[in-house]
């Protein structure tokens, strides 16, 4: 059946939508029907794999045929709407229109209703949730109304928390022990805890006859974080105990098992505390089974990571560069030796700073970089723009650099995207949706000026020079950036005396201070300013004047720094060692609470600096330090603690910190004031920054009350 007549095979099965029953069963609908499951596990999983043009078409295709012979399971009808969505945007609105033509000639059809519904979201979602109100009384029975209705609460224009949790303790009622991963992510972090306990039962009980390799991975991962989050560090112990029977069930399960079954047993056996010989003799196992598996690449880097410690931040360039180099030839070689899909784009990311890099090499690994990342991921424009902004930092032909951004131009921007988009949207969504464009289009137009100056070339298409040339943001943040576009297209247009004024304005205007990175004090605002101040004959005692700013700008800036846009909830939290710690307890004290998790790499890094300014500080009754952890497996993270001998408080916060902020990005560091105000915010480590522990107590010591 080729496209044309499959799409009308489909349009005639979502019109004739749907002869099957109307779902009235408790528990009906939870996971696909075992034939589509098997297609949905078998075929359309491992797509993950395919180039982005044949992946993009084969899902299509797949996902039309089982509408076509399964026309009243849900699944394929979500990720259908949600392929076309993303990939084939000019079609939603027809295909919306057939979805709306089936739901009308089948008004008490459950299913056919309920798909109109996932197919109006973000499009008109009142209507969407016009439809779930009503099957939720028609067809109380049915799940997915549970499942949409608390995805469309729970978050964006929509939000209403009380309405949420009711759909999801609705869902888990009917889905004792789902295995769909976003249901179980959210029961996790803001199910009530009688619910968890609840579901974390019949989780166990149903993984004690399951067969399904895929649903035993994730079941028991799923499992282990529940029971620890659920039992007091007092209690903990006889978790690990449990978890250990499960690796001895797992082990005799095995079979012959692949990479993922393997990680399974690895993160087990890390969460029992115990068994560090057997977790490195399968991490070898893997390594020498499934080298060329991510899970081999992963146990490689952070075994090398281990051995090899970065050095300190003040470490000067020519130590940094050896690090750098023997870091580069381990995972050179790796690449060479197993090879995988991923490998040309880790590549790139991992020389793209490299001055060290011939630009031969530099070149060869960026033309790779390009076509796998569009082979892996289709046209974006953050990938060309990656290239462009690494070879401008090189003495590269600047004309390729700018072919690339002009190549970028022409892409869609994907780093615009939202969960709440289209009619979700809140006006502080759209609002950070703007300020977003708004910074991206500022820094495309400087590297576009840089690309021009490198080259040599003073055609500024007029677009851009009017662009350029635009009024100053209103938005602070943004005005460094414009006034350093003003003083490029200034400089090539050789207007030496605008350039160096609009330099200077950039210099005073920008909130970040340069940042030392791999040894190097990484400053191109003030390299450009100052070469156009040497070519333009200035002396350096004049150069000394007109940099120093006047003393009222001088103020105390750390990079990433934010204010935080809400008030810090209450908190009343134990450590592991069952000590507890609430906020109104800790009033009279400048808090330092940092947010990290064992997965994260930057987190790894900063942990080290954080327990040395915990030791220093410890005995102050004016300061106290906190860890908050976010670890879904919350079984790894007291032998982790050991392994490092790090002795700051840990807290266990995964649904406090998942409740308070609706992306997770870590480390952060959150400063609260001795009155319990939220005051600052930094988001991301910098592993090549100064004075890390000497600059983080200057903010704490410089905290005052309002």
């Amino acid at each position: 059946m080729d496209g044309i007549a499959l799409r009308h095979f489909l349009a005639i099965a979502i019109s004739g939508l749907l002869s099957t029953a109307s779902a009235t069963a408790a528990g009906w609908g939870c996971q696909p029907v075992e034939p589509v499951r098997k297609i949905l596990e078998e075929k359309y999983d491992p797509t993950w794999q395919m180039p982005w043009a044949e992946k993009r078409e084969f899902r299509r295709r797949l996902l039309e045929e089982l509408i076509a012979s399964h026309p009243g399971e849900s699944v394929p009808h979500r990720y259908y709407l949600d392929l076309i969505r993303s990939e084939f945007p000019a079609e939603l609105p027809a295909v919306i229109d057939r979805y709306r033509s089936a739901a009308a000639a089948n008004p008490d059809n459950t299913a056919a209703q309920y798909t109109l519904a996932l197919a109006l979201f973000r499009e008109d979602t009142p209507h969407a949730i016009r439809i779930l109100d009503r099957l939720r009384e028609t067809d109380p029975g049915y799940a997915m109304t549970y499942r949409s209705l608390f995805w469309v609460h729970s978050s964006g224009r929509f939000e209403d928390k009380q309405k949420a949790a009711s759909a999801l303790a609705a869902y888990a009622d009917r889905c004792p022990s789902s295995d769909d991963a976003y249901m179980v992510w959210n029961i996790s972090r803001m199910g009530e805890p009688a619910l968890q306990k609840r579901y974390a039962a019949d989780l166990r009980k149903s993984l004690e006859t399951e067969t399904n390799r895929r649903r035993i991975r994730e079941g028991y991962s799923a499992l282990w974080g529940f029971e620890f989050r659920l039992t007091p560090p007092s209690g903990h112990p006889e978790v690990r105990e449990r978890v250990a029977a499960d690796i001895a069930k797992l082990e005799q399960l095995a079979g012959k098992p692949d990479d993922a079954w393997l990680a399974l047993l690895i993160n087990g056996l890390k969460q029992t505390g115990k068994h560090s010989d057997r977790v490195r003799a399968i991490e070898d196992r893997v390594l020498a089974e499934f080298p060329a598996s991510d899970e081999a690449f992963f146990t490689m880097r952070e075994r090398w990571y281990l051995e090899n410690p970065s050095p300190a931040a003040e470490a000067s360039t020519e130590v940094w560069d050896q690090y750098l180099k023997r870091k580069l030839d381990v995972f050179k070689e790796w690449a060479r030796k197993h090879p995988n899909r991923q490998t040309p784009i880790r590549f790139f990311y991992e020389i793209a700073d490299l001055r060290f890099v011939s630009n031969e090499e530099f070149s060869s690994v960026t033309r790779d970089f390009l076509a796998a990342s569009e082979r892996q991921y289709g046209p974006s424009r953050h990938y060309w723009l990656d290239a462009a902004r690494a070879a401008l930092k090189r003495d590269l032909d600047s004309k390729q650099a700018l072919a690339w951004l002009r190549k970028a131009k022409s892409l869609p921007d994907s780093s615009v995207q939202f969960s709440e988009d289209g009619d979700m949207r809140t006006g502080e969504t759209q609002k950070r949706i703007i300020q977003h464009e708004q910074r991206q289009a500022l820094s495309f137009h400087s590297e576009l000026l840089l690309a021009h100056q490198k080259a040599g070339d003073d055609a500024i298409e007029p677009e851009l020079r009017r662009q350029t040339e635009a009024p100053l943001p209103e938005i602070e943040e943004h005005r460094s950036i414009y006034w350093w576009n003003r003083a490029r297209l200034a400089s090539i247009d050789q207007r030496k005396p605008d350039a160096l004024a609009y330099y200077q304005l950039a210099l005073r205007a920008r909130k970040e201070p340069p940042a030392k990175r791999f040894g190097r004090i990484n400053d191109p605002l003030t390299e450009e300013a100052r070469s156009l101040w040497k070519a333009a004959g200035g002396t350096e005692t004049a150069w000394d004047l007109w940099i120093t700013p006047p003393r009222a700008a001088v103020a105390l800036t750390g990079g990433r720094w934010e204010t935080p846009k809400r008030e810090l909830p209450p908190f009343d939290l134990s450590d592991l060692s069952g000590k507890t710690w609430s906020l109104k307890s800790l009033e009279g004290k400048t808090l330092l609470i940092n947010v990290w998790a064992t997965w994260c790499g930057p987190c790894r890094t900063e942990l080290p600096k954080l327990e040395q300014l915990y030791r220093a500080t410890r005995t102050r009754t004016d300061l106290q330090i906190l860890t908050f952890n976010i670890d879904e497996e919350l079984g790894q993270v007291e032998p982790f603690l050991k392994e490092y001998r790090y002795s700051f408080p840990v807290l266990p916060a995964y649904v406090y910190v998942n409740g308070l902020l609706t992306s997770v990005g870590i480390p952060q560091n959150w400063i609260v004031d001795s009155k319990g105000k939220w005051r600052w915010q930094q988001i991301g480590f910098d592993d090549g920054a100064g004075n890390w522990e000497g600059e983080m107590l200057k903010r704490l010591e410089a905290t005052r009350p309002e």
